[in-house]
């Protein structure tokens, strides 16, 4: 039988090695919240993507994702998108409070009590979030980038 606690250490070792600049993104599915799963790769395939790991808890990940807000209006229509999952625990109701105040515009799911181990599986377990920028190809090209850095990469690979 499988312990727990082997899995947990099997997924962090496996997020050490493999989540880094370089490497291809871990795809997942994570409810909405109307509690439609969604698949990562069917919101980012083809684009370049910011995975914005985030939590209503976490003031500096709050700050990093607001500066993302002008990048995504200007870069949303040329291939760029964003998808917000936020890590909560017990239910959704001070993520849906925030979000009504916030209005961010792109796709956010929710990652409840750690379920899918989302946070585990990116190498953040026991941190607030992360930002990882995904290429069109599937590959992470920055880890935790600034909006300016962000937006750097899309000047550079989004203009015809």
């Amino acid at each position: 039988m499988n312990h727990p606690y082997n899995e947990l250490s099997s997924n962090l070792i496996n997020a050490i090695e493999y989540i880094k600049v370089g490497k291809a993104y871990v795809d997942f599915s994570a409810p909405d919240l109307n509690g439609n799963e969604v698949k990562l790769s069917d919101k980012i395939n083809g684009k370049i993507a910011l995975l914005d790991l985030w939590a209503t808890w976490c003031g500096p990940c709050i700050a990093k994702s607001r500066t993302m807000v002008p990048l995504f209006s200007e870069y949303k229509d040329k291939g760029f998108s964003i998808v917000g999952v936020a890590g909560e625990f017990k239910n959704t109701d001070r993520l849906e409070k925030f979000l009504q105040k916030e209005k961010w515009p792109w796709v956010q799911l929710v990652e409840l009590d750690r379920q899918n181990r989302i946070w585990e599986k990116y190498g953040v377990d026991g941190g607030g979030g992360a930002l990882f920028l995904i290429d069109k190809k599937g590959e992470i090209i920055a880890k935790d980038p600034t909006a300016e850095e962000v937006r750097e990469i899309l000047e550079d690979r989004l203009t015809e």
